[in-house]
Formats: C-alpha cells, sequence, structure tokens
C-alpha cells in the first residue's frame, strides 16, 4: 500500500505583515545609528512648518524634526513593548504550564489569582505600578507586562491541557520522565507557536498601553520622544498643525496593526495543512 509523504505547507509569509513590521522595526534601529535631524535639536525659526522635503513630517513647536523624533521614539516606545511581552510572556508561560500540566488545586489557585487580575482594568493596574513605583522605562515595562500576564497564563494553559494527553507525553510519563522535563521538552515545544501568537497581541496591547501611559504624563518624560508622548504634545496645536498629531497618531496605529498582523500571520503558519 503506498504511503503519502507527509504534508508540506504552501503557505508563503504575507508580504504586507512582514513588510509593515520590518519597516517599524528598522526604522527604530536605523536611528541608532542615523536621524535626519538630531530628535531634540530646537531650531525656532523653523518652528510649526508642514511636511516638506526637508521635513517629511513637518516640525514641532520648538521647530524640532517630527520625523526623525518619530524614529527616535520608536526606541522607547518597541523597548517598553518588547520588555512588557517578555515579562508577561516568562511570568504567564510559567504560571500556564504549572496550571495545566499538574491541574488540581495548583490549577484552581494559580487560575483564580489570574481571574481576580483580570477582573480589574488593565489601565488601572499600570496606572497604579507606576503611581507605586515612579515613572520610568523599567516601571512602565514592568506595569504593562503584568496587564499581559493573565492573557498569556490562560493560552499556555489551554495549550498544557491538550499537550499533557497526547500520546508522546503519556509514553515519556511511562519511562519514568521528570514533571519539569515532560514540560520543558516534550509539551513546550510543540506549543510553543500558540504561546508566540498571544504573546505578539500582547505586544500590540503594550505598545498601545505605553503610549496611553505617556499621553497621561506617566510614561517617557521630556525631552526624550516617544510616540505616545509627541501625541499628548501635539494635543494643543491640532488647530494649527495637523500634522503635529497626525504622526505619531498614525505610526501608532501603524505599529499596532503591524504586530496584529503578526499574530495572525503565525497563526496562519502554524494551522496544519489538509491533503485533500
Amino acid at each position: 500500500m503506498m504511503r503519502l509523504p507527509p504534508p508540506v505547507s504552501t503557505r508563503k509569509p504575507s508580504v504586507t505583515t512582514w513588510g509593515l513590521v520590518g519597516l517599524i522595526v528598522g526604522a527604530t534601529l536605523l536611528s541608532l545609528l542615523y536621524t535626519p535631524y538630531a530628535p531634540n535639536a530646537v531650531d525656532v525659526p523653523s518652528r510649526l512648518q508642514p511636511p516638506s522635503l526637508a521635513h517629511l513630517a513637518g516640525t514641532d513647536e520648538f521647530g524640532r524634526d517630527i520625523f526623525s523624533r518619530l524614529m527616535a521614539g520608536g526606541r522607547i516606545s518597541l523597548a517598553v513593548g518588547f520588555g512588557a511581552m517578555a515579562i508577561s510572556l516568562l511570568a504567564g508561560a510559567l504560571i500556564g504550564a504549572l496550571a495545566g500540566y499538574f491541574g488540581g488545586w495548583i490549577d484552581d489557585v494559580l487560575m483564580r489569582l489570574m481571574d481576580a487580575l483580570m477582573a480589574l482594568p488593565g489601565i488601572v493596574i499600570a496606572l497604579l505600578i507606576v503611581a507605586i513605583s515612579g515613572v520610568g522605562f523599567t516601571n512602565t515595562a514592568l506595569a504593562l507586562g503584568v496587564m499581559g500576564i493573565p492573557v498569556i497564563a490562560r493560552v499556555t494553559r489551554g495549550a498544557f491541557l491538550v499537550g499533557r494527553e497526547m500520546e508522546y507525553v503519556l509514553a515519556a510519563h511511562a519511562l519514568g520522565a521528570s514533571p519539569w522535563r515532560i514540560i520543558i521538552a516534550h509539551i513546550l515545544p510543540n506549543q510553543v507557536t500558540t504561546i508566540l501568537v498571544a504573546a505578539s497581541i500582547n505586544l500590540a496591547g503594550a505598545i498601545l498601553g505605553e503610549a496611553g501611559l505617556s499621553y497621561l504624563g506617566l510614561g517617557t518624560q521630556p525631552p526624550d520622544p516617544s510616540w505616545g508622548r509627541m501625541l499628548k504634545e501635539a494635543q494643543s496645536f491640532i488647530g494649527v498643525a495637523w500634522w503635529y498629531a497626525f504622526a505619531p497618531g498614525l505610526t501608532i496605529t501603524l505599529a499596532v496593526f503591524a504586530f496584529y498582523l503578526l499574530a495572525n500571520e503565525l497563526q496562519r503558519l502554524a494551522q496544519p495543512v489538509s491533503l485533500l
């Protein structure tokens, strides 16, 4: 009897998704080496100029180049986003893995804690942490990371509830493998894509959360730029310089949209391919 070859995925990566993510991350990394103007350089005679070849996104009330500040602001916005994602990913994956694999009272206690955390509005938790620990990069990332822990924990728990019943896991258990070896070497590698999809969604939420905290004055402090801080500073000039608010607003929208698309792309590529 002829044996069919294993299914091979013919899905191709989305050019739009990876191109948009690459553009945002690439421009941010480029800002470490080059920006058209110094992000904090004041040029009062050039204040509030509209977009032009000299200033692609216009200038602000101090004559600073908005495009250069957007590039530099991406360092903080993306660094906080990735930092928050790392915190929520590590803590949430650990909690979800323990709850999903061991079950019983461990599952009950950990999930009730996650329920309690999810019952509070995320922005309230972030504001509380920042108010107690103070403003700054680390505290902002910590606050946003704590917000994302319950989502990662629940996704990981669901993945481990399924994974622990798989035949290869039962075989490893029968051969005497320790729980930690089964969790790390057998279940986690086969569920990592599912967890990364949730992490990508958390990353998008963290970027938006950083913008919100900076807008409220609890994130990045002047003169350092971040996308949310720039949006806050542009608020008083919307009537006379529409480009001032439009540029950071569009950048935040594209960044959040790009990482939501990335989560969808990871989920699409991870789906099994049918031979029928």
